[in-house]
C-alpha cells in the first residue's frame, strides 16, 4: 500500500527535494500546522491527502513530548487533518522524498479535543527508534487510528538527531467507519469503570476510538482503546490479561491519569486470543488498564482480568509455585516457597504410618522462607515424614505437594 501510494505521488511530481530555505518553514510549530491537501477523491470526498516540507531549517518543539526518546523529533513540521462528520479510520505515513538519503522519518499524531488544542500527549507515533534492529527498519513511519466524528488531528513529522535527509512527505488515507456508540470506558478518565482484582469482567470493544487522553505506546499500538481502573492491594508483581478475537494489546499505566511516562508494561497479540503483561505495583497505587483493538465495526467483546500478588489469575496460567521443607524444630516447620504464592497450605508429619502432628490450614503463603506452626511437637530426635499440601496460588485447580523425610529437633 505504501509503495503504491509513493509511486502515484511521484508520478504527479509531488515528491521532490524541497529547496533549502534560510528561514524556518511556516509549519515549524503546532500553531502553524497546514492542512494536508486532497490527492484522491470518490463522490467528491477526499480519500487521500498529502503534505510535504523541507526540514533543513526546522527545529524541535518546546513543550511537546519527544515520543521516541530524547534524540527524536529534533527537526519537525506540522500538518492538520480536518475533522469529518462521521468517525473515520486514518492511515498516516511519513516518507522520505525521492533522491534523498534513505532514512526513516518520525511521525506523531495528536487527536484534538472537541474544543481547543492539545500537544500534551501524542496518541500514536512511529519511527526508526520503535522499529527494532537496523536491518528490519522500514524507511517509512506509519500509524493507524480510529477517530471520533468532529475531531481534528494534528500530525507532527520530523527527523531525529544525526539524520541528513532534509525533506519529509506525509500521506493520509481516510476511511469512513460505522458510527457505533462509544463503549463503556472509551475514555481514559475517572469515569472509566473499576474492576476487581482476581476476577474476570467483560469489556465491549465495538465503537472504540482514540481520543486526546490516550497516551501513545509505539511498541503496543492499537487503533482504538477501552479503559478500566483498579487499585493495587499489595506490593509486588501484577498481571493484566485480556482475551477475545478483537483484542490487539493490553497496557498498564500508573498515576493520577494515564500518561506516556506512567506506562508500566504492555503486551501485544502474537498468537491465540489472550494478551497479557506483567508489571510491579505498590500497595494503594492507582492503575489504569487499557485494552487496544484494531476492529472498526461491531466486534465480540473481550474478557479482562488483573491480578496482584497471590490473587487468582482467571485468564492466564503461570508456572506453579514450588515448596521445599527445610527443617522441623519443635512445633515450627520451615519451608521455602518459590515461583509464586501457595494457597490452603497444610503440613502433616507422619511416623510409622500414623500422623503425629499437623498444622492448621494457612490461607496464603507468599514466596520466600516461611514458618508454619504445628498444633503439637512431634518430639525431638525422631525421624518423621513431612508432607506439605496446598493449591496453586494463581489457579485453584492444581494441587501443590512436597514431601521429605527429616529428623525433628
Amino acid at each position: 500500500m505504501r509503495l503504491g501510494l509513493v509511486t502515484a505521488v511521484a508520478l504527479l511530481g509531488l515528491v521532490c527535494a524541497a529547496p533549502a530555505s534560510a528561514a524556518a518553514p511556516p509549519n515549524d510549530a503546532p500553531g502553524g500546522a497546514v492542512d494536508v491537501a486532497p490527492f484522491g477523491a470518490e463522490n467528491g470526498l477526499p480519500l487521500e491527502r498529502t503534505g510535504q516540507a523541507d526540514l533543513s531549517e526546522a527545529g524541535p518543539d518546546a513543550g511537546v513530548p519527544r515520543c521516541l526518546g530524547p534524540r527524536s523529533f529534533a527537526r519537525t513540521v506540522w500538518f492538520r487533518v480536518p475533522s469529518a462528520d462521521a468517525p473515520q479510520r486514518l492511515r498516516v505515513d511519513a516518507l522520505t522524498p525521492a533522491g534523498q538519503a534513505n532514512e526513516g522519518p518520525e511521525l506523531a499524531v495528536f487527536v484534538q479535543p472537541a474544543s481547543g488544542t492539545q500537544t500534551r500527549e501524542p496518541q500514536a507515533c512511529d519511527g526508526p527508534a520503535s522499529q527494532g534492529d537496523v536491518g528490519t527498519r522500514d524507511p517509512a513511519a506509519g500509524v493507524e487510528l480510529l477517530v471520533p466524528a468532529g475531531r481534528t488531528v494534528l500530525v507532527q513529522a520530523g527527523r531525529p538527531e544525526g539524520q541528513t535527509a532534509q525533506g519529509v512527505l506525509v500521506t493520509v488515507a481516510t476511511t469512513a467507519v460505522e458510527g457505533l456508540a462509544a463503549p463503556l470506558g472509551d475514555l481514559g478518565t475517572l469515569k472509566a469503570p473499576r474492576v476487581a482484582l482476581g476476577r474476570s469482567s467483560s469489556v465491549a470493544l465495538g465503537g472504540a476510538r482514540l481520543t486526546e487522553e490516550d497516551p501513545a505506546q509505539p511498541s503496543c499500538a492499537a487503533a482504538g482503546s477501552v479503559w478500566r481502573r483498579v487499585t493495587a492491594a499489595r506490593t509486588g508483581t501484577h498481571v493484566v490479561a485480556a482475551r477475545g478475537p478483537g483484542v490487539a494489546t493490553v497496557t498498564a499505566f500508573a498515576g493520577r491519569r494515564p500518561t506516556g511516562d506512567g506506562a508500566l508494561a504492555c503486551g501485544v497479540r502474537e498468537s491465540g486470543q489472550t494478551v497479557s503483561a506483567a508489571f510491579r505495583a505498590r500497595r494503594g497505587q492507582a492503575l489504569w488498564l487499557r485494552v487496544g483493538t484494531d476492529a472498526t465495526g461491531a466486534t465480540p467483546g473481550a474478557s479482562l482480568a488483573v491480578s496482584g500478588p497471590c490473587d487468582v489469575q482467571p485468564l492466564t496460567r503461570p508456572a506453579a509455585p514450588k515448596v521445599r521443607v527445610l527443617s522441623v524444630r519443635g512445633r515450627r516447620v520451615r519451608v521455602r516457597v518459590t515461583g509464586g504464592c501457595a494457597r490452603s497450605v497444610r503440613v502433616v508429619l507422619r511416623r510409622g504410618g500414623r500422623t503425629v502432628a499437623s498444622s492448621p490450614v494457612r490461607a496464603i503463603v507468599t514466596p520466600g522462607t516461611r514458618t508454619l506452626v504445628l498444633r503439637r511437637s512431634p518430639g525431638a530426635g525422631r525421624r518423621v515424614s513431612v508432607r506439605v499440601t496446598g493449591r496453586d496460588g494463581a489457579r485453584r485447580t492444581r494441587a501443590l505437594r512436597a514431601s521429605r523425610s527429616i529428623t525433628a529437633r
